[in-house]
C-alpha cells in the first residue's frame, strides 16, 4: 500500500468522527442510520485478482440492519472486482496476440526506440520493417 493511501485513511477516520459528532450534536442517535465503506482496490498485475483495504463506520440499530447493509457492500465490491478482472484479462489478451516489431520481446520494452514504438502502435510486423 502506499502512503498516499496510508494518508487517505488518516483523514478518512476524522471524518468517521465528525459524521459521529454531528449526530451526537444533534441528539439523532436513535435516528439516524449510516454505513460508510470506502476501500481502494489495487489489481495483482500477476493473478488479476484485486486485493482491497477497507474502512469501515456504522452506526445501525441491530444485526439484522448491519446485515443488509454489509450485503450492499459486499454487492459493490464484487462488481468491481468483475470490472477489474475483465480489464485486466482484455489487457492480457491484447498482448497476447500483439507481436513485437523486428523481432523484439514485448517484455523488453524498456529498451525500445521511438521507431519500435511506432511499428507496434501501427500494428508493423517483423517483416514489414526491412
Amino acid at each position: 500500500m502506499d502512503i498516499r493511501h496510508d494518508e487517505f485513511f488518516d483523514e478518512l477516520r476524522v471524518l468517521f468522527e465528525t459524521l459521529k459528532d454531528l449526530v451526537d450534536k444533534y441528539d439523532l442517535g436513535r435516528e439516524v442510520c449510516s454505513a460508510l465503506l470506502v476501500g481502494v482496490i489495487v489489481p495483482d498485475e500477476e493473478t488479476g485478482k484485486n486485493q482491497m483495504k477497507l474502512a469501515a463506520d456504522f452506526m445501525v440499530a441491530d444485526e439484522d440492519e448491519l446485515d443488509e447493509l454489509l450485503g450492499g457492500g459486499q454487492y459493490v465490491y464484487q462488481q468491481a472486482q468483475r470490472e477489474i478482472e475483465a480489464d485486466f484479462l482484455a489487457e492480457q489478451a491484447f498482448y497476447e496476440r500483439a507481436e513485437a516489431p523486428s523481432g523484439l520481446s514485448l517484455e523488453d520494452t524498456e529498451n525500445w526506440g521511438v521507431d519500435e514504438w511506432i511499428d507496434f502502435i501501427g500494428g508493423k510486423k517483423e517483416d514489414e520493417n526491412e
